[in-house]
């Protein structure tokens, strides 16, 4: 975001603008979010489904290091054991020793880590506990680009576009 920020970088894909726009004086989202970010829940078949953060203080819980919104939440419910790992890997091969009861992490990059690890025992628990939309970050420089960026993703809203290749990429990682 720095390099963003300081015009060596164009854009960053997939951000929460409100935490980044006061940070950063050069930075401007695109209007439309064609992809959500999902931090769910994940645990072994026979844990039972949680629904919120709150289920989780009687549990060992993990998360990966750099996923704020999910360490954030995490430390505020203050579980039995909190474990921060330094990546999905890590937190699902947690997950399958039985080292934890459940992992909070993105959905799309642990349904990654689990297929890549043959990983058969740990499911994602539906519903989500947090899903923010993400968004197209430009350097201000770029302004100009930001309806033109609006128009095309609308339109790919709209004829279905950007939900088929968000099903195919799930799809491709189950």
């Amino acid at each position: 975001m720095v390099l963003v920020d300081q015009g060596i970088y164009e854009g960053e894909c997939c951000r929460i603008p409100a935490v980044l726009v006061e940070q950063y004086q050069n930075l401007m989202p695109i209007d439309v979010s064609f992809f959500s970010a999902r931090f769910s829940a994940f645990a072994k078949n026979d844990k039972k489904p949680v629904s919120s953060f709150a289920d989780l203080k009687p549990y060992s819980v993990g998360t990966v290091e750099g996923w704020k919104i999910a360490v954030k939440k995490i430390k505020a419910i203050q579980p039995a054991k909190v474990h921060i790992v330094t990546t999905p890997e890590q937190l699902m091969q947690m997950l399958d020793q039985d080292r934890l009861d459940y992992g909070v992490a993105g959905y799309l990059s642990d349904l990654k880590s689990i297929s890549m690890l043959n990983i058969d025992s740990v499911q994602a628990i539906d519903p989500p506990l947090v899903e923010k939309p993400l968004f197209l970050i430009l350097n201000k420089k770029l302004k100009a680009l930001i309806p033109v960026f609006n128009q095309v993703l609308r339109e790919m809203q709209t004829d279905g576009t950007i939900n088929r290749l968000n099903s195919e990429l799930i799809e491709s990682l189950q």
